[in-house]
Order: C-alpha cells, then structure tokens, then sequence
C-alpha cells in the first residue's frame, strides 16, 4: 500500500511505498509526527502508525495505558436497603415508577447475593400492586374514571 507524505512546507509528496517511506525517515525526511495519507484518499495519520515505519516502541508510547481506579464492589445489602424504602414509598407515592424501581433493584440485590432478596422480590411487587389499587380507589371516588 502506498501513502502520501504531506511536507512541512505544505507540499504533498509520494504516493510512496514502505520502502521508500522507511529511505525518508532515514534521511531525516519524516519524523513520528509527519502526516501520511493513504493512496486511495482517507484521514492523515500520523507516520508514527503505520506499522513498520518506525517500529513498535513509537505506537507503544502513544498508547501508554494509565493507571485506573478499581470498580467499586456492589453491596447487595445497600441495594435491598434502597429497594426497601423505594418499595413501601411506592404505596403512595408513583407507584408504577417507584414500584418498578424497587422490584429492579430487588432482583440485583438477589443476584448479588442479598439472602432475603425473594422476599423483598415478593414486598416490593407487592406494595406496586397496592399503590396501583389505591392509586385507582381515589380517582374513582374523586370521579375521575368511569363505573
């Protein structure tokens, strides 16, 4: 494949083969930082990454990984703590909202080991159900749905 070289001077030279572009970088002609395009068109790139121009250790150091905090560990309990409040708020407050929620946060605090994560499961569907009921006990005695 062979690739353009866009010169400092704002020429654009080539199209050049590897072999040919490794001649240049030994003359000096291009750096790591020399913009290179490919011959059939596409995004300049710097020469630093076209593989076998400058070796290994040139795309090594642009790609330095840095150091990355570890994920913190999911405590199930405070997963079921939240899902409790969120489920018995639900009663009378959004319970569809709220209700589902909770019943989510139910099902990760079981699988992440909570040991009564079916009953707070079973809770927590069980006050959504209840808010949705009352939910439509008041609408009807304020007249607002029909029968």
């Amino acid at each position: 494949m062979r690739h353009f070289v866009h010169g400092p001077d704002g020429q654009i030279y080539g199209p050049a083969d590897l072999a040919t572009l490794q001649q240049w970088r030994e003359q000096g002609r291009i750096v790591a930082t020399t913009l290179l395009e490919v011959e059939t068109g596409g995004t300049p790139f710097e020469a630093q990454r076209l593989p076998g121009l400058f070796g290994p250790l040139a795309v090594e150091e642009e790609f330095t990984d840095y150091p990355r905090r570890e994920a913190a560990p999911i405590d199930p309990n405070r997963l079921a703590g939240i899902a409790w409040t969120l489920a018995s708020v639900s009663i009378f407050f959004c319970p569809f909202g709220l209700g589902l929620i909770a019943i989510l946060l139910a099902v990760r605090a079981r699988q992440f080991g909570y040991s009564r994560g079916g009953l707070l499961l079973g809770y927590a569907v069980t006050c959504m159900v209840v808010g949705i009921v009352l939910s439509l006990v008041a609408l009807r005695g304020l007249g607002l749905t029909k029968g």
